[in-house]
């Protein structure tokens, strides 16, 4: 899905991962409208991941999903991408709208 160009976030790509509290349709509508292009697999030009709360604290210290370890090995090569809990996200859109 492309990202609203006029929006706040323009240019981010954005991952999601894990169980979120709303479905991926209204998160990745929720991310487009802010100007995130979103992407349903971690790739060389994303900068952003989200990773369901509920997830957070499953997998602390435990096995990360397949997105999140991908996204950890492309860091670890040197991209810039940020993660964030879903929660955070959500009080990221309040401040960017």
């Amino acid at each position: 899905m492309e990202g609203n160009p006029d929006g706040s976030l323009a240019g981010e790509e954005i991952v999601f991962t894990g169980a979120l509290s709303m479905t991926r349709h209204e998160a990745a509508a929720l991310a487009a409208k802010l100007g995130c292009d979103v992407a349903t697999s971690v790739k060389k030009t994303t900068t952003l991941m989200v990773i369901g709360d509920q997830d957070i604290r499953q997998l602390a210290g435990n096995e990360k999903s397949a997105k999140h370890r991908k996204a950890e090995e492309l860091v670890g090569r040197g991209q810039p991408i940020r993660f964030l809990k879903e929660s955070d996200f959500l009080r990221l859109t309040t401040f960017v709208q």
